[in-house]
């Protein structure tokens, strides 16, 4: 166990200590990382929490195998039909291991029963269990425990099994699962799973969810600061709340790409914001990812602000925004690339737009346009000639472009 907490106190650090050896904040209670993702933890491994799952093994292993050295010896010492029923003074240290680990092992195996038992055959009938006889001489609840019991044909003596043994994980795996089996699940892990953000993003809104970020309300909660108030200068508290909804900046984002196009709610509160977030990732993930990297650029440039560089334009942001959800490549070097794309509302209100990098990802040039149309091939297609309105000297400079859309009959057509 000693070792165990150790590999445990190394991941604590990792998380937790800045390099220069000093202890950072911590947001989130480490039994809250170790949490499986769907129940809104992080799914980091907590090697002490796993011990009795791991000594399972032990006990499965003298159940399954008495045959063995150890096991013989153990038998021999303890008797045949042993029972795990407690731990007494001066039993071995392999004894105490078995014993823990019998205690994970009883919530993952079930008896099978062997049809030559005589005080049985009375409940029995062709090999199964005889609902009718089992009716008349039990309550419902002991029934519906009995009949799960499988008989086996051949077995002499009742054995235990596994009651997933084919499901091909390790019983320590198996063990976990049902130890989760009464929890209940987040609903905001499904939203973010089908939104397919980026690593960061995700975990950014992760924290967000857990109001563990370091925003002026939680560094003042925590007294590491004596303000609250958002350093942007809008006259409201700095709190999850705000940064994912109200701050000015962020509207301000907002309000660029709405012009280019992509129509975002104005949304009230954090919780409408995950209930919105909840709903569109199932209709249009493309704007769900779009507003949750929104976000993420906006605490990004804050950041800055806070640590005393000029915060980003906010057209450098939109820009940024139309080509961060989806994976770029860069072009060769002094070569420059193009991304073309299109939106399409119900309504038949469109934009069209494009942005262009450098071989370093570097932005250099962005343009949108707002059309009216119901054919969204048509808009791909204009979106690539909108690039003749806007052709400026420099780009003659490039030794080639590359363009890049996302439609394919159109790609194949330059």
């Amino acid at each position: 166990m000693g070792v165990l907490r150790d590999l445990d106190k190394l991941c604590k650090n990792f998380l937790w200590t800045k390099q220069d050896k000093s202890s950072g904040i911590h947001y989130v209670e480490w039994k809250i990382l170790c949490k499986q993702i769907k129940f809104r933890g992080q799914g980091v491994m907590s090697t002490a929490d796993k011990v009795g799952s791991w000594r399972a093994k032990f006990a499965w292993s003298l159940i399954s195998n008495p045959a063995s050295l150890l096991n013989q010896i153990l038998i021999a010492k303890y008797g045949r039909k042993f029972s795990f029923s407690g731990i007494k003074l001066g039993n071995s240290p392999s004894w105490k291991i078995i014993n823990n680990g019998d205690k994970f092992l009883q919530q993952i195996v079930r008896w099978k029963v062997s049809d030559d038992q005589c005080c049985l055959k009375f409940f029995l009938h062709i090999g199964s269990w005889n609902i009718q006889i089992l009716n008349q001489t039990f309550g419902k609840e002991l029934v519906d425990l009995i009949s799960s019991i499988p008989i086996k044909d051949g077995i002499q003596g009742d054995e235990m099994e596994i009651i997933y043994s084919n499901s091909g994980k390790s019983l320590a795996a198996l063990i976990s699962d049902q130890r989760s089996i009464h929890e209940e699940e987040d609903v905001s892990w499904k939203w973010l799973k089908k939104l397919k953000l980026r690593p960061r993003v995700k975990i950014l809104w992760w924290r967000l969810i857990h109001k563990a970020i370091p925003s002026n309300e939680f560094l003042m909660y925590r007294r590491i600061i004596n303000h609250k108030g958002c350093p942007r200068g809008c006259c409201d508290m700095e709190d999850a709340n705000h940064l994912a909804v109200h701050c000015f900046f962020l509207k301000d984002v907002i309000s660029v790409i709405k012009k280019w196009g992509y129509d975002i709610p104005v949304l009230t509160d954090l919780e409408n914001c995950f209930n919105w977030l909840s709903i569109y990732s199932n209709y249009n993930p493309f704007f769900g990812n779009l507003y949750c990297s929104t976000v993420f650029f906006s605490w990004k440039s804050r950041n800055k602000l806070v640590h005393g560089v000029k915060e980003d334009n906010l057209y450098v942001i939109a820009a940024n925004l139309l080509l961060f959800p989806i994976n770029w490549n860069p072009p060769p070097t002094e070569w420059i690339k193009l991304n073309v794309d299109a939106s399409l509302a119900e309504n038949y209100i469109a934009g069209i737009g494009g942005v262009i990098r450098d071989s370093k990802g570097r932005f250099l040039f962005a343009f949108g346009f707002k059309r009216t149309h119901w054919d969204i091939s048509a808009l791909e297609m204009e979106a690539l000639f909108a690039l003749n309105k806007v052709l400026q000297e420099w780009m003659y400079d490039a030794k080639r472009i590359i363009i890049e859309g996302d439609n394919f009959n159109v790609m194949k057509h330059i």
